[in-house]
């Protein structure tokens, strides 16, 4: 009878060492393994990793157990694991065990959670070393019956086979063969038993069986971890010096620029640029920690965020950097895609776990990140309003969108980083200045000077901002740039102010124009009279004072545009009119020999000076000189006129003056009268008279000048002024032509061509002068006709007929006829006229 076993005992005593060894390959067992860190600070974790090799069986096994003691014998348990490494699948029909004792009792066995089938009943006095099982269907195999049901392990794959038996008090131990055969006989190929693996980490925690394994050590000191393997009696290992160091005191931490002393600043940085910054341990006075050894977390963080550096939010992990003794700096590479207007690094402590320590710093020195360029445009919607209607990018003098100097227009502009492919940076509000570089328009110009670029603040969001407040003072084209020297202020008192400046290209904007042109009286006119207090109706008269006006380009605040000037002065020359008040029905205003200087198309530096000149003829108009002598146009009385000169302001632009007073671009000047005020204009003539006187003495012929009062001529005793050419000698004349006529002798006419002359023309005083003819001489008797080459405003009409043939009845000069040797008659006549 087989002893009884007490299961209790065994539940609680169950222990198998199991050592595999691969029949003919046991002595090829080798480990490979590693551990890191071997060294750190503590408390220091380590990962573990193992492999083993060359624990190998062929066709059959050696095994080497022990049992455990129970009622008279021993009691134990075999697993073995095999591993099949062949390509194809592993058939297996028996397994043979042979047990180096005798007196053995043996069960069963399993493999792959199957159990196989005995061909002979064991017992524990069966008193048998050798036994075969068998992977038939049931019964009682044997080894001639035919392969039914065989115990197949996948290509590559492994089972568990498990043996139980028990063995007499009087053996410790026994050696177990096993044998697996094929349903040939034999087994093709080879496989593997599992050797065990094992873990000693040394510090007197419990082993690790397995391969792989993450341990922590917590307490300082030099440590042995061995990796080993075991394998039927043989074991091969591999061991690792672990040190764990103890930790220093906290660290201190500070971010300067590359190779920088501690508490130095860095400096302004650019969005989008990579660049390098050094992380310091430091002692509490700020030198340089060379004995420090631990990890810091470094964080970019946004320091406009909370005064406290724990609470600034950050902005970006530059992850975790280690320190050992004598590496006490450690340089950072990072880039920055937005704009930051304050920025710092901020430090912290970590332990072995990872986790803050609570010991942290942020850089002594904030930093700003600035956006590398703006792209800007210019616009409006028409010239006198701000939009985005038209781009003002004019380069042409005399075409092109324009836009009114001083009104206001429209700028926006967009923030890019400096990456290979610019991007918007989102970040960026600020308010950049805009700076002129230079004139583009006018061309050439030398004299020109920049004016005034107003650009109020800018708002916006996202890297784009605008403002539609922008105002320029001057007329032209200029070179602008988009200038931003505010973003990084954090900076002002380290960074160069060339580095801290956020920069555009250069945008040419324009044309700007004057907003209108203002018209100024620069000397009040006063009008001269042609002769004292007094001008002939048709005699020329002009300006004793003459106008001066001054026409000045202006912007929108009535500032002079200094600029409008060279290829970009549009304004044309003047053409003025003039027009005179007060005058009698009939008579007019004779311009024609008006002038003025200089030329308004001589402009410069944003204005022009023009003084106006007559003269002037007051007409007498031909519409009044009738060409009916019975029913003329009752000729005028003096009267007193006053002059108006006008003229329109607008260039080439369509920039114009506006008259307040009618809202358009002529411009009038009113009420330009004589100096005396009482000066009139009145209608006259020259009075030539008839003479009579011997020949032997000069005779005089008087001439008078005389206007019409309004009821009849009277003499013009304010003459003073007027004279005529003296008569030459005509050999014959039609009735109009000046000169002295003579006629054919004949017995009562004895004055021939040369006979006398006028000796003497003096000019009129108090409206009187004579003609002094010098004496003929005895005998020389007789008569001949003076006709005086009269001023047109001292021409009449004196027959009633036109004699000059232009339908002007009142364009004939006076004439008389003087008498040699010929009685005179009574002098009392008061006046004596032929008529021939």
């Amino acid at each position: 009878m087989p002893k009884c076993i007490n299961f209790t005992s065994l539940v609680f005593a169950l222990f198998l060492f199991v050592f595999m060894m691969g029949k003919g390959v046991a002595d090829n067992l080798s480990v490979s393994a590693t551990a890191s860190p071997t060294t750190g600070l503590n408390p220091l974790t380590v990962a573990f990793s193992g492999t083993s090799s060359g624990c190998g069986i062929s066709n059959s096994a050696t095994v080497q157990v022990s049992g455990i003691p129970f009622f008279g014998g021993f009691f134990n348990t075999v697993t073995l694991t095999i591993q099949n490494n062949l390509s194809t699948p592993l058939t297996i029909w028996r397994v043979n065990v042979v047990l180096a004792q005798a007196n053995t009792s043996w069960g069963t066995l399993t493999l792959g959670g199957r159990t196989a089938d005995a061909a002979v009943p064991q017992s524990y006095s069966s008193n048998t070393t050798n036994y075969d099982y068998y992977f038939n269907q049931s019964g009682n195999p044997t080894s001639n019956q035919p392969v039914v049901n065989p115990y197949v392990i996948p290509a590559g794959g492994n089972a568990q086979m498990q043996l139980f038996f028990i063995f007499p008090i009087g053996g410790t131990s026994d050696s177990i063969q096993v044998n697996f055969y094929d349903p040939n006989g034999n087994l093709p190929g080879s496989v593997n038993l599992t050797p065990v693996d094992q873990w000693s980490f040394g510090d007197g925690t419990p082993d690790f069986n397995g391969d792989a394994v993450s341990h922590t050590y917590n307490q300082p000191g030099l440590y042995t971890a061995v990796f080993s393997t075991s394998c039927n009696l043989n074991v091969a290992s591999q061991s690792f010096i672990i040190n764990d160091e103890a930790p220093i005191t906290p660290g201190i931490f500070d971010a300067v620029e590359t190779g920088a002393n501690p508490g130095t600043p860095i400096y302004t940085k650019i969005a989008g640029k990579n660049f390098s910054l050094d992380v310091l341990a430091t002692h509490t006075d700020g030198t340089l920690n060379t004995s420090y050894r631990g990890t810091a977390r470094v964080e970019i963080v946004n320091a406009m965020s909370s005064s406290t550096c724990a609470n600034m939010t950050a902005i970006q992990q530059l992850g975790d950097t280690g320190f050992t003794p004598g590496n006490d700096r450690k340089t950072l590479s990072m880039t920055i895609p937005n704009s930051w207007q304050d920025l710092r690094l901020r430090m912290t402590e970590l332990n072995r776990q990872g986790n803050p320590t609570g010991n942290q710093a942020c850089s002594t020195d904030a930093f700003a990140v600035r956006p590398a360029f703006f792209v800007f445009t210019v616009t409006d919607s028409d010239w006198l309003n701000a939009g985005t209607t038209r781009t003002l990018n004019g380069t042409s003098a005399t075409s092109g969108p324009t836009h009114k100097a001083g009104r206001p227009f429209t700028i926006t502009a967009t923030a890019y980083n400096g990456a290979s492919s610019p991007q918007v940076t989102t970040n960026y509000q600020g308010s950049p200045t805009v700076v002129v570089k230079s004139i583009v328009l006018p061309s050439g110009c030398i004299s020109c000077t920049t004016g005034s670029l107003t650009t109020p603040i800018f708002t916006g969001n996202n890297g784009t901002i605008s403002t539609n407040q922008a105002l320029y003072s001057e007329a032209g084209s200029i070179s602008v740039e988009l200038v931003d020297d505010n973003f990084a202020t954090i900076d002002a008192s380290d960074t160069p102010l060339s580095q801290r400046e956020i920069p555009s290209s250069p945008v040419t904007i324009g044309r700007f124009v004057p907003d209108h042109f203002n018209v100024t009286l620069m000397q009040q006119p006063v009008l001269g009279p042609a002769c004292g207090v007094f001008t002939y109706l048709d005699q020329p008269f002009g300006f004793s004072i003459p106008p001066i006006i001054d026409i000045s380009a202006q912007n929108a605040f009535g500032q002079q545009v200094n600029d409008y000037t060279g290829n970009i002065w549009l304004l044309g020359d003047i053409s003025e009119s003039y027009a005179i008040t007060g005058n009698p029905s009939g008579t007019g205003l004779d311009s024609t020999g008006a002038t003025h200087s200089p030329s308004a198309a001589l402009g410069s530096a944003g204005n022009v000076s023009i003084t106006f000149s007559g003269p002037f003829l007051s007409t007498f108009r031909l519409l009044t000189r009738s060409p009916q002598p019975l029913s003329p146009v009752p000729i005028p009385a003096p009267f007193v006129p006053t002059l108006s000169l006008s003229f329109p302001v607008t260039d080439a632009d369509g920039v114009a003056y506006v008259n307040p007073s009618n809202n358009s671009d002529v411009y009038t000047l009113t009420g330009m009268g004589f100096t005396p005020a009482s000066a009139n204009m009145r209608f006259g003539r020259l009075d030539l008279q008839s003479a009579v006187g011997s020949e032997l003495l000069p005779l005089p012929v008087g001439m008078i000048t005389q206007y019409w009062n309004g009821t009849g001529y009277q003499v013009n005793t304010d003459d003073s002024c007027s004279s005529v050419p003296t008569p030459a000698t005509v050999i014959q004349a039609t009735p109009l032509s000046p000169g002295l006529t003579f006629y054919p002798l004949t017995a009562t006419n004895q004055l021939g061509s040369g006979d006398t002359s006028v000796v003497s023309n003096p000019p009129f005083i108090s409206g009187s002068s004579n003609l002094l003819l010098s004496a003929p001489g005895a005998g020389h008797y007789g008569y001949l006709d003076i006709v005086t080459a009269a001023p047109l405003w001292l021409q009449a009409n004196w027959d009633g007929i036109d004699r000059s043939g232009v339908g002007d009845f009142y364009a004939e000069n006076p004439r008389a006829r003087a008498l040699f040797g010929v009685y005179k008659g009574n002098s009392r006549f008061i006046d004596y006229r032929e008529i021939y």
